[in-house]
């Protein structure tokens, strides 16, 4: 009987411990400490927290799903308009948790200077294609207005560059008439098959 008893008490001590690793590794003990900087952080107050869930505004609402997802630390976090309901300690404590996030932070946002504060890597999206550009909001700015001249410039110079083939296939077919010659004819179609391409 006590046998038994003993290996019934090693299966529950197994579990256990199973359990107790199982806490620990998703963040069990650090549970409440996070629940209190993030009800701080958001600015949730005692009767705030007391109110029942169906009660609240929208915007509460929405502050509250952002609080359970913060506390839920997933691998990767996405999210929308993280700013639109909070106010400006709000906002500033949320960039700093940002800051520190250990997994992957999506953010869309048309705030600007939350960009300019949490973002490392902006991806614009545009006409079905995305670019990806190093650093914050303004460096993301800065850098597309410098691909824009420089594709500007391009641009400019393969006008240049068509005005002159435009040219030299109108010359080419003046002289090809004037001079009754066929190989001028035949160079001014060989530019303008390079035009077309």
């Amino acid at each position: 009987m006590k046998a038994l008893e003993g290996l019934a008490l090693d299966k529950v001590l197994k579990q256990y411990s199973e359990l107790t690793q199982r806490f620990e590794v998703k963040g069990g003990y650090e549970l409440s400490e996070k629940f209190s900087k993030v009800c701080t952080g958001l600015d949730f107050s005692e009767s705030f927290l007391a109110k029942d869930f169906s009660l609240l505004s929208g915007g509460e609402k929405t502050t509250v799903g952002l609080g359970k997802i913060l506390l839920e630390n997933p691998d990767i976090l996405l999210l929308d308009e993280p700013t639109n309901h909070l106010d400006m300690s709000s906002i500033e404590w949320l960039e700093d948790y940002l800051k520190g996030y250990k997994g992957i932070v999506i953010v869309v946002s048309h705030d600007r200077y939350f960009l300019d504060h949490v973002v490392t890597k902006v991806i614009e999206i545009e006409d079905m294609e995305c670019e990806t550009y190093k650093g914050n909001y303004s460096a993301f700015v800065k850098e597309k207005e410098e691909r824009m001249l420089i594709q500007y410039e391009h641009y400019r110079e393969q006008q240049k560059k068509i005005n002159a083939m435009e040219k030299s296939v109108k010359d080419l077919r003046d002289w090809a008439q004037r001079a009754d010659n066929n190989k001028f004819f035949k160079r001014a179609a060989s530019i303008q098959k390079s035009l077309k391409r």
